[in-house]
């Protein structure tokens, strides 16, 4: 089995990251991520999301050209940015809802007024 994420080991070394520290902010172990590395193991759609995040490129910059074009590979990736598409308006709308609340509350509490601004800015 050949690596299904191109270079990814490369590419963690660019990041000046130690595995252990990339593993971390992926969310994943130090074992999962050595056999991502080495192609033993596929990651999860919401993990190669992030491994994507972290290493600041697009997920089809670091898929395996053969891999990249599995369709079940394709409709995980989908699937989970839809996700996250959908967690994004949920908190927008939430935000939206707090915004009137804290309109209500003390308007000189500088407290109240930076979570009121905080707010605003996430819906902008």
């Amino acid at each position: 089995m050949g690596n299904r994420i191109t270079n990814l080991a490369k590419l963690i070394e660019t990041k000046k990251l130690t595995r252990k520290d990339f593993a971390n902010k992926v969310g994943i172990t130090e074992s999962a991520l050595s056999r991502y590395i080495n192609g033993s193991r596929i990651p999860r759609g919401e993990h190669l999301i992030k491994i994507a995040e972290v290493l600041g490129v697009t997920i089809e910059e670091i898929i395996d050209k053969d891999y990249g074009n599995d369709k079940s590979l394709i409709a995980i990736i989908i699937k989970e940015k839809q996700l996250l598409i959908d967690k994004y308006f949920k908190v927008i709308n939430i935000v939206k809802e707090i915004i009137p609340l804290l309109n209500k509350l003390n308007r000189q509490n500088d407290t109240v007024k930076a979570i009121r601004q905080k707010c605003e800015e996430i819906i902008s």
